[in-house]
């Protein structure tokens, strides 16, 4: 449950980290134009857009359920692929704000720090790679089945 929950609170936090972003991107000039007008601040922001809607996605797949209890693999799944996206996601968004993103006036910083502290929260990444990995190799299945039966796909 408190993976899901997690999963849950990572991509909106992520999703409003992004939106901050590129807020600033447009608002912020250098020499003349909005720094989310150069290549690099787009494909920055771009990569930082990839991640944050796989997180959205992996956060409806954690939170998926046919009761009231998310599915423990579901979760573990949802929850490592949040987890996962945290670290681009903080970098990136501090990346192109500079320096203001880690002053105390600017609210960026109070996400990235909330964010590590959630991806920490109830298994980290890595945590849920392993339970992940075990629930695969103790499956008589192959892991792509297997990814699928827990997805909700037909095999």
């Amino acid at each position: 449950m408190g993976a899901a929950l997690h999963a849950a609170q990572l991509a909106g936090a992520m999703a409003h980290t992004f939106e901050m972003t590129l807020q600033y991107a447009n608002d912020r000039t250098q020499f003349g134009r909005p720094i989310g007008k150069f290549q690099a601040i787009q494909h920055q922001v771009s990569v930082m857009a990839e991640h944050v809607a796989a997180a959205r996605m992996a956060a409806q797949l954690a939170c998926a359920a046919d009761g009231w209890q998310p599915d423990p693999m579901r979760a573990a799944i949802g929850k490592f692929n949040t987890s996962d996206a945290v670290t681009p996601v903080t970098s990136i968004a501090h990346a192109v704000h500079g320096a203001i993103g880690i002053t105390a006036e600017y609210d960026l910083q109070l996400l990235t720090r909330r964010l590590h502290a959630w991806r920490m929260a109830d298994g980290s990444e890595r945590y849920w790679a392993r339970e992940i990995g075990a629930a695969a190799c103790t499956d008589g299945g192959g892991a792509v089945d297997l990814i699928r039966r827990w997805s909700g796909e037909a095999v």
